[in-house]
């Protein structure tokens, strides 16, 4: 088994399968592929931008659009966005099976999704296409369990001065 990166920490209880654990992952995040040619000329940005395809990627997306896709009824074609603070959202493409992915006809608009997969193709917008996904859907995240305690509450005993 080839050994990961200390930067990449699979979230807790999320099984990864053998074949994706084998490919190296790139740290690269949607927003960075397209900042990193947003100072180029434009003629130049989608040969560089080019240069991303193949490589692998682990990204947690929020769900923005699933529908059956209309070509071919048994897969999903999901459009996910990363929102990252600067400007626009990165519009994130996949397909996947229907029948091995259930849970994605009870998911809410906005869940998070995390995506193992490789990417196919980067537009000179703001679009990426994933090939070959593998995802799992997150669990909201709940509010910590925590007791507020009241101002008015003193703890019972002699103060020290």
């Amino acid at each position: 088994m080839r050994k990961r990166s200390a930067s990449v920490v699979p979230s807790p209880g999320v099984q990864i399968s053998p074949s994706t654990e084998e490919k190296p992952i790139t740290h690269v995040l949607p927003n960075e592929i397209f900042d990193s040619v947003k100072d180029l000329p434009p003629l130049q940005r989608q040969s560089a931008l080019d240069n991303y395809r193949g490589l692998h990627v682990d990204w947690t997306l929020a769900l923005f659009r699933a529908e059956k896709h209309w070509g071919n009824k048994s897969l999903i074609q999901l459009s996910l966005s990363y929102n990252y603070g600067g400007g626009l959202p990165v519009l994130v493409f996949c397909k996947v099976k229907a029948d091995s992915n259930k849970e994605l006809f009870v998911t809410k608009q906005g869940a998070s999704i995390r995506v193992l997969a490789e990417i196919e193709s980067v537009d000179s917008g703001t679009t990426i296409t994933l090939t070959k996904p593998s995802i799992t859907i997150l669990p909201p995240k709940q509010p910590a369990n925590r007791t507020v305690r009241n101002a008015t509450q003193k703890t019972r005993g002699k103060r020290k001065r």
